[in-house]
């Protein structure tokens, strides 16, 4: 699904991606797929139901699964 939305606002100059909504999703994997598959880095990551919203920027810490 990422790489459909970055193809329908490829006409944008994307420079890098936004996540939000993280407090649905406690995989990180997705994320990664969506980075690798499109080549964008991550810019900023959001949580909660209002968007927009606060944005933090993203963090090697916070995409990388703790364990």
């Amino acid at each position: 699904m990422c790489a459909a939305q970055v193809q329908a606002f490829g006409a944008l100059p994307l420079a890098d991606l936004v996540f939000t909504h993280l407090d649905e999703e406690s995989r990180r994997g997705k994320l990664w797929n969506c980075v690798l598959g499109t080549g964008f880095a991550v810019g900023f990551l959001g949580a909660g139901q209002n968007v927009p919203g606060e944005f933090q920027a993203a963090t090697v810490e916070q995409l990388l699964p703790r364990g």
